[in-house]
């Protein structure tokens, strides 16, 4: 590392330095000492393996830079070396508290239907469920057929156990069973305040048969609840 510098003495008269370093502190240390004693630096420039590198000559003010260059090392080598920590932050102050997984939750449910839903009806229902899902951030899935409905829904649990017990009362549909209650690491139907389709007879008893079958055990793990909500999205993405 070679070190290349234009400085004015105090006669007024230009000279011309080079030097050989062992580290790059050791360039200002120079730097500094020559301005201490009254030399004006006009140009200082390192050439190290065929790289050039012009120093900052602003930041030379007479002050000794290895001491200050050693205590940074030395202050990142003891942050470095310390074990990471987490610092205690509430949920609510994390901009990306709304979308952790713990804050996540889904239902399913089955239900009949009072008489069979016409076209129009399930548009009626369609309708007033996405305007009313949008504004409560609340996403999911219907599945009809023959006046057999299953429902998927996703959102934050309070706002999900709300919407279910007025689902409940709804005289729209009765038999009303739900078959799903648990947190979520993430949404399927993210994309759609209500996707919809219709089924057919055998995928219906395919589904049913999928959910009865994880039902029966106790307790039912995360993992069945995944095998029943993926079916349930294979079936719609498959008829879209």
């Amino acid at each position: 590392m070679i070190l290349l510098l234009t400085a004015i003495d105090e006669m007024g008269e230009t000279r011309e330095f080079s030097c050989q370093l062992p580290r790059m502190e050791s360039g200002f240390d120079l730097l500094t000492y020559m301005d201490a004693n009254g030399q004006t630096l006009v140009k200082a420039r390192i050439v190290d393996e065929g790289n050039s590198l012009y120093l900052p000559l602003k930041a030379v003010d007479g002050m000794p830079t290895a001491p200050i260059v050693q205590e940074l090392e030395k202050n990142w080598r003891q942050i470095l070396d310390e074990p990471a920590t987490v610092s205690p932050v509430s949920e609510a102050a994390r901009p990306e508290a709304a979308l952790t997984p713990a804050s996540e939750h889904t239902m399913v449910y089955f239900s009949t239907s009072f008489g069979l839903f016409q076209e129009e009806d399930l548009a009626s229902i369609l309708q007033q469920s996405r305007r009313n899902n949008a504004r409560a951030n609340i996403t999911g899935l219907l599945l009809y057929l023959n006046g057999s409905i299953i429902q998927v829904l996703e959102g934050e649990k309070q706002t999900l156990e709300a919407l279910y017990k007025r689902i409940e009362q709804d005289q729209r549909h009765t038999h009303v069973v739900c078959v799903l209650n648990r947190p979520i690491s993430h949404r399927l139907f993210a994309r759609w305040s209500m996707a919809y389709e219709t089924l057919t007879a055998s995928q219906l008893e395919d589904i049913e048969a999928i959910v009865n079958s994880f039902r029966g055990q106790a307790p039912v793990s995360s993992a069945d609840d995944a095998v029943i909500l993926k079916t349930l999205k294979a079936f719609y993405e498959t008829n879209r």
